[in-house]
């Protein structure tokens, strides 16, 4: 059905983009429409509006820059001409904070890994896990 479509010139599908490509798509759209866990949780940190058509998100906590709409084509008509108004974007889109979110976990745990200090805890653990794993495998084997 993609391969139908491709050849229109309002229209580009791409089976899959690096994540450079995909942020950087994100960064210049007007809106999201679909039903991907990304207009969920990543299209707030752009802050981009969501259009979000059925019910397969349904459950997932999302933000205010998020549209719920049913597969009905006049619905999808009117939440696409809701998420690209100014009025929803000043109102319900710009500045907003993402739940699941600002990129910076990894930084952040990992400060606070290295701010840990671990010379009370030389012989915490002595014995290798993952070897004591292995070895009760090997013994339920025999």
């Amino acid at each position: 059905l993609i391969n139908d479509y491709n050849n229109n010139d309002k229209k580009l599908f791409i089976n899959n983009l690096s994540r450079v490509e995909f942020v950087n798509v994100y960064r210049h759209a007007s809106f999201q429409i679909g039903n991907s866990s990304s207009g969920i949780c990543e299209a707030a940190s752009i802050p981009l509006p969501v259009v979000n058509v059925g019910d397969r998100m349904i459950g997932r906590k999302a933000m205010g820059n998020v549209i719920w709409c049913n597969g009905e084509k006049k619905e999808i008509g009117s939440s696409i001409d809701k998420a690209i108004s100014e009025d929803f974007y000043c109102k319900e889109v710009k500045g907003i904070k993402n739940i699941y979110g600002d990129g910076y976990a990894s930084e952040r745990a990992f400060d606070l890994i290295k701010s840990i200090d671990l010379s009370n805890y030389e012989e915490f653990r002595i014995e290798d896990p993952l070897k004591v794993f292995n070895d009760s495998i090997q013994n339920n084997d025999k």
